[in-house]
């Protein structure tokens, strides 16, 4: 998951997360779903809430080599749906979503 920067589109976000992620850039991405609600919300040791608002794109067309970086994400693995490893709560809600949805799209 990434950050939107100032003044930049939600495809050039997750183009830029593509790239920094895993060094692939695509020929065509395209918006899939939108997430947000209460079941995305992140609060925080000070007790700031962040509600989320995450957007899910598939790219077709790579380009490049798949090279991720150590320093941003060295565990970059592939793995069948019904074999995720644990991830953090949130992801966790993220992936099962996904998984739930994508047989409908």
């Amino acid at each position: 998951m990434g950050k939107l920067n100032p003044s930049e589109s939600l495809e050039e976000a997750a183009r830029r997360e593509l790239w920094e992620e895993t060094a692939l850039t695509a020929k065509d991405i395209r918006l899939m779903h939108m997430f947000s609600g209460p079941n995305f919300k992140r609060v925080h040791e000070n007790g700031d809430e962040e509600f989320m608002v995450i957007a899910l794109y598939e790219a077709k067309g790579l380009h490049s080599e798949l090279a991720p970086k150590a320093h941003a994400n060295g565990a970059l693995r592939f793995y069948v749906t019904d074999q995720l490893p644990d991830f953090a709560p949130l992801s966790e809600l993220l992936m099962k979503e996904i998984c739930d949805i994508l047989p409908k799209l």
